[in-house]
């Protein structure tokens, strides 16, 4: 599956006037199959809430641009061994336990609001592009609290970092 595929490329200029002078310059720019891509912004690998994300729409070019669309969360459920790290092991798409549609590069309405139990998530993101394209995107990401007497997903050793502001 080819989707979302984009490439980068550089076009580099350098020139040498009658005076031996020499200028150059040079830029990138993307092309794809589609003209936008879907990135989560404030969604980090764990957290203890789904407060302040947002689902980012930028151009290949990386500049943020408008987009409406729709996204669901599912619960993930282990393939039964026991890893070292989250991102080593191979989750299973268990039940959706919610969903609901996003303006681009705005904080989703109601989200902040929705709890969900101490576990291993999956975030899927779609809309089209201004050719009617369907771009998605998706991110695992797993939901724990210090009040948990047990690691939220199998693991050897779980440690979570207080997050401290100074």
């Amino acid at each position: 599956d080819n989707r979302n595929t984009y490439y980068s490329y550089q076009i580099e200029a350098i020139i040498t006037d009658s005076n031996g002078e020499t200028q150059s310059s040079n830029t990138y720019f993307n092309i794809g199959d589609t003209s936008m891509a879907l990135s989560f912004y404030g969604l980090s690998d764990t957290s203890n809430s789904l407060q302040n994300m947002k689902i980012m729409a930028s151009n290949l070019n990386g500049f943020a641009i408008e987009g409406k669309g729709s996204f669901e969360i599912y619960s993930l459920k282990s393939d039964g061994e026991i890893s070292n790290t989250i991102s080593s092991k191979k989750w299973i798409l268990d039940k959706l336990v919610h969903s609901g549609t996003f303006t681009s590069n705005k904080e989703i309405q109601n989200l902040s609001k929705k709890t969900l139990e101490s576990g291993r998530y999956r975030i899927i993101a779609k809309t089209k592009d201004d050719m009617g394209r369907e771009v998605e995107n998706q991110q695992d990401f797993t939901i724990a609290t210090s009040k948990d007497k047990k690691p939220p997903i199998p693991v050897y050793q779980w440690v979570m970092t207080p997050s401290t502001t100074v």
